[in-house]
């Protein structure tokens, strides 16, 4: 009997090994195609990257050479391939949408959302936003989606600080 139960759990080993190699390489596979989508809408745009970041399915980049911002995310029928002229941009802040719900003896804040909004010169042009974190297509558990966007926001507006000073 013990014999079988050493079987069992060399069995269960293979399996948790294969899912993990698998699962990994899958996500390596998902985010060097990200990469090379970022790659080539940089080319598109003759710039060259001064930073760049990945996070949940995404990766954001700045060209601070060209003054431009490039956004890539994965998420199903909903991909975004955006690129934004910093240069047509007054500002940029982060923008969390979150329920919240009561329970008997609390409540409890769940965030559905985490965008950068990065606010037009123009007034009357609709403020661009780059969708960080969404619970309907990236889950219910946030990794560093928060900390990336705040980071992201003090890149932006920092870089268009940079450009006013220019001006």
């Amino acid at each position: 009997m013990s014999s079988f139960f050493i079987l069992g759990l060399a069995l269960a080993a293979i399996v948790i090994i294969l899912i993990v190699t698998l699962g990994g390489s899958k996500k390596k596979k998902e985010k060097k195609e990200l990469l090379k989508t970022l790659n080539e809408l940089v080319q598109k745009e003759n710039s060259v990257i001064t930073k760049k970041e990945y996070c949940n399915k995404a990766f954001i980049a700045i060209s601070k050479e060209s003054n431009k911002l490039f956004f890539v995310k994965k998420a199903g029928a909903a991909d975004s391939q955006i690129v934004v002229d910093l240069k047509e941009i007054k500002r940029s802040k982060v923008s969390v949408v979150s329920k919240t719900f009561e329970r008997k003896s609390d409540s409890q804040k769940i965030i559905e959302k985490i965008m950068l909004q990065l606010e037009a010169n123009k007034s009357n042009t609709p403020p661009i936003e780059l969708c960080i974190y969404d619970s309907e297509i990236d889950g219910l558990i946030l990794a560093d989606e928060l900390q990336m966007a705040e980071e992201w926001d003090t890149v932006i507006n920092e870089q268009i600080r940079d450009n006013m000073l220019k001006a």
